[in-house]
């Protein structure tokens, strides 16, 4: 009776082990391929807009001789000359292609988002929160210390956000059991 009891109490213990191993697997995944699509399309959208800028200075530079030679025969012909209409056209059309690359130039890919005042007290926080199940799992400790006032620039709450997480899984995959992680915000020195 006692080695069934024993038998089944580890049993039972066995199983809650592994779906306790199983969920945490689970999270840390579903956790990993969320930052491996943040990442996918943070480099989608880079590649977007330096496509769009080399696609703009490739078309810039035969519109501006185009343009230019056009003006230097516009200069040179006479006043009342049979191709004036013509010239008068590819300058016009050369003008309206200028405005165009400006604007490819200046155009971000769909769903970019600008950079805006951020707090990185707040970033931070909101990076650390998944990280302290991490640490706590490797038995390292995650020490946190912010700056008591807002510490506010100019950047993207998101991308900052997936700085944090990576280099924080780095740190924490770099410690063993028992290590410390510091985690200290302060304003910069001037």
């Amino acid at each position: 009776m006692v080695i069934a009891s024993i038998t089944l109490y580890f049993r039972r213990t066995e199983t809650i082990m592994t779906r306790m191993a199983r969920d945490r697997i689970s999270t840390f995944s579903r956790e990993l391929l969320k930052l491996n699509r943040d990442i996918e399309a943070i480099v989608a959208q880079r590649t977007e807009t330096e496509m769009s800028l080399f696609m703009a200075h490739e078309v810039r530079n035969p519109a501006m001789i185009i343009a230019g030679m056009a003006r230097k025969i516009k200069k040179s012909s006479p006043e009342n000359g049979v191709g004036k209409n013509y010239i008068d056209a590819i300058l016009t059309e050369t003008a309206k292609l200028e405005s165009l690359i400006q604007d490819l130039g200046k155009s971000q890919p769909p769903g970019q988002k600008e950079f805006a005042s951020v707090d990185l007290n707040e970033i931070l926080a909101t990076a650390l929160m998944p990280m302290g199940q991490e640490a706590q799992a490797k038995e390292v400790a995650l020490v946190t210390e912010y700056h008591p006032s807002p510490l506010i620039f100019l950047g993207s709450k998101h991308l900052m956000t997936i700085v944090i997480i990576h280099v924080m899984r780095n740190a924490i995959g770099a410690c063993k059991g028992g290590d410390r992680i510091e985690v200290m915000t302060r304003p910069a020195e001037k």
